[in-house]
């Protein structure tokens, strides 16, 4: 795991199965770029100056080595780039290696076909990694996703270039089969604390109209909305040997630049429909990295999860294969079914898909 941290950010380059490889050192930014985090500097003086950092972590049976060349610039009042210690724990928890096309079908497909070894055992995915034995993750970023997926026949609209549209491929080894709706609450919790973080700072005179006091809540399973309007989509596919879940492939669309959307979505929003301006696109990643790192490691996600549900306690329209009614949301259960109560008092309780929400 440190070994992606003390060489830099490798970065894939592709375009089709024309791969480039381009090693960053730790140095101008790269490393700091990757932890993703800003913090604001308090002092009287102007200082600059380099520093070497070298930390030592013991994560199972690994002794990791990390280290980082950074110019800081620290001025009060001017906001710097610091490697603090949060970052530094979240690099040893796990290490991503974060490939970027041009265009794919989706990304889930690619990382499927990638997975895929020849005779010899060695898959695609290996022959482009520097040391196929470096990291824990692997996140293929696509610039344009020609049949972008959604779940089940559902497609994900997303111009070229405006989005963040990746996917993640995890071992998540510690996590049984039969919890495997875990790794849902995981990803979505991380992806509304990300959300909130780029809305948190507007202040209510530079907020959009659109935004007002909307909240960034989760649609269950797992679509991320803002109000009523859905700003995220995530498709997970899980491949089991046993008890245990082999890998999981995780993937995302998240609605960032775009400004227009042309398809028969009924509900779709952007973050720059949201706030009025553009989002880098890499700090979104980098603070999702974060958030999901934390999400994680945290003994309290399921309930974060919970408490962010979409229309929780309110009375609203549903409707399963019978019939339209009106129910409260109570619940999700442990295995990821929705648990609703009618206006009878009678609790249902549906799989994905058995019941959909009316909007």
């Amino acid at each position: 795991m440190g070994g992606h941290i003390a060489k830099g950010l490798r970065e894939v380059v592709a375009a089709g199965d024309d791969t480039v490889l381009a090693d960053h050192n730790g140095t101008d930014g790269n490393l700091t770029s990757l932890i993703g985090q800003t913090s604001l500097i308090e002092s009287p003086l102007h200082i600059e100056f380099v520093f070497f950092l070298l930390f030592f972590c013991c994560h199972g049976a690994k002794l990791i080595i990390f280290w980082g060349v950074k110019e800081l610039k620290e001025l009060k009042g001017v906001k710097g780039h610091v490697l603090c210690l949060k970052n530094i724990i979240f690099a040893s928890n796990m290490n991503w290696d974060i490939i970027h096309i041009k265009e794919t079908d989706s990304t889930n497909g690619w990382l499927r076909r990638s997975m895929a070894t020849d005779d010899h055992g060695i898959s695609r995915i290996d022959e482009d990694r520097v040391d196929p034995c470096s990291s824990d993750a692997i996140i293929v970023v696509a610039e344009y996703q020609t049949a972008g997926k959604g779940c089940g026949t559902n497609t994900w609209e997303s111009e070229r270039g405006k989005n963040l549209t990746f996917s993640m491929l995890i071992h998540p080894e510690e996590i049984p089969a039969n919890e495997q709706f875990h790794i849902t609450e995981i990803v979505s919790v991380a992806l509304c604390e990300t959300l909130e973080q780029v809305l948190r700072p507007l202040s209510p005179s530079d907020s959009s109209p659109n935004l007002g006091e909307q909240k960034v809540t989760i649609k269950w399973p797992n679509d991320i909305y803002v109000g009523d309007r859905k700003i995220c989509g995530i498709l997970i596919e899980n491949r089991l040997q046993g008890s245990a879940i082999k890998d999981c492939i995780i993937g995302i669309g998240l609605n960032v630049n775009q400004q227009v959307f042309v398809s028969d979505a009924p509900n779709p929003v952007s973050l720059y429909q949201l706030i009025g301006q553009e989002t880098s696109l890499d700090e979104i990643l980098n603070r999702f990295l974060v958030a999901f790192n934390d999400a994680y490691h945290s003994k309290t996600t399921c309930f974060d999860y919970r408490e962010r549900l979409f229309r929780k306690g309110k009375d609203a329209l549903y409707k399963d294969k019978t019939t339209c009614f009106t129910a409260r949301l109570k619940d999700v259960l442990p295995d990821g079914r929705l648990l609703l109560v009618d206006n009878d008092g009678q609790e249902r309780i549906y799989a994905f898909k058995e019941v959909q929400f009316i909007i």
